[in-house]
């Protein structure tokens, strides 16, 4: 009788202990698969370097995402590729997604990782200023894109017909200050990692500074079609928290920065490291998700000025601030 007992306190005892582990294993999470986003991105800068950053240091992969990652030449091309599906989110020229949205094009910004600018015109040096581009070949990555707009924004505001130039598609940032070194092209709008490059070239200068000109002109917006983001949204706020915090990492770790940009860029830091400080001064990184109606506004007038945008989309259908707004929650906005 004892012994029975005994082995049915041994038995239940056994149970029990099976029953916590079950418990246990159920309760524990499995890791989750990393999500995929397949992300499109013109430039290669260090204004756009966040994404660079977030790769090389693992910032996406903490957050589980897995960046399938794809480099286009100009925002005309992106824009084909976002529009036929091929990618799931677009890092490009505002001016590009502000024309497509009011195309028609379904689509939100939802994030910006450097929505200030730091574009410079570099010239042969027979060109002094505005007036002297009429007639003149002047490179751009692609007709439609941030790199044609911008400079036609400028000539028209300086009293110079823009539609008097002849627009050439080049390609990115290094192709066009190399067909200006090579004197196949007069006059170029270029980043300043490169400006300060061509300043090595006697035949080359400065001509204007757009960052002066045209201050408040947004640099870049990331967009993602609006069902992507309502069938998505916790990647989308993964991904709006990645480009955040990596934009504030860039503010604090200028080596690191520099180390990435030099990668990259296949660029001398000599270059890089007086053009990080430049930017940050200027303030170009999106700390606080970059979605601001100012430059909107402001963006989308000038495009009006030249006869580029016909009628704008209002800001408010324009951004989807949602993600912004949970990662500031989180994060607290940067000073």
């Amino acid at each position: 009788m004892v012994r029975h007992e005994m082995d049915e306190r041994r038995t239940g005892t056994r149970l029990a202990v099976a029953a916590l582990l079950l418990l246990a294993l159920v309760q524990v999470p499995t890791p989750a698969r990393p999500q995929e986003i397949r992300l499109g991105q013109v430039g290669i800068n260090l204004v756009e370097i966040p994404t660079y950053v977030a790769m090389e240091k693992g910032f996406f992969a903490e957050r589980g995402l897995r960046v399938n990652f794809q480099h286009f030449e100009s925002d005309t091309i992106i824009i084909k590729a976002f529009v036929a599906g091929d990618i799931q989110v677009a890092f490009l020229g505002s001016s590009a997604a502000i024309l497509a949205s009011s195309k028609g094009v379904k689509l939100k910004a939802f994030v910006s990782g450097a929505p200030v600018h730091d574009y410079v015109i570099v010239a042969q040096t027979p060109i002094k200023a505005y007036p002297d581009l009429p007639g003149k070949n002047f490179a751009v990555s692609g007709v439609g894109a941030i790199s044609y707009h911008l400079p036609r924004v400028a000539i028209r505001q300086k009293g110079v017909d823009p539609d008097r130039i002849n627009y050439v598609a080049v390609g990115t940032d290094g192709a066009r200050l190399r067909a200006l070194i090579a004197k196949k092209v007069d006059a170029t709008i270029l980043h300043v990692h490169n400006a300060i490059r061509a300043r090595d070239y006697a035949h080359l200068h400065i001509m204007s500074n757009l960052v002066q000109e045209l201050p408040l002109f947004v640099f870049i917006y990331g967009i993602a079609k609006p069902d992507y983001l309502n069938a998505n949204p916790a990647q989308a706020a993964r991904l709006v928290r990645v480009m955040i915090e990596t934009s504030r990492f860039v503010y604090q770790n200028k080596r690191e920065t520099v180390e990435v940009a030099a990668k990259v860029l296949k660029m001398d830091e000599k270059y890089l490291s007086p053009t990080y400080d430049l930017l940050k001064e200027a303030k170009v990184w999106g700390v606080n998700g970059g979605l601001d109606d100012k430059g909107y506004d402001f963006t989308a007038r000038f495009l009006a000025s030249t006869g580029e945008l016909k009628q704008p989309v209002p800001a408010d259908e324009f951004f989807d601030r949602r993600f912004v707004s949970q990662a500031l929650r989180e994060l607290g906005t940067w000073p």
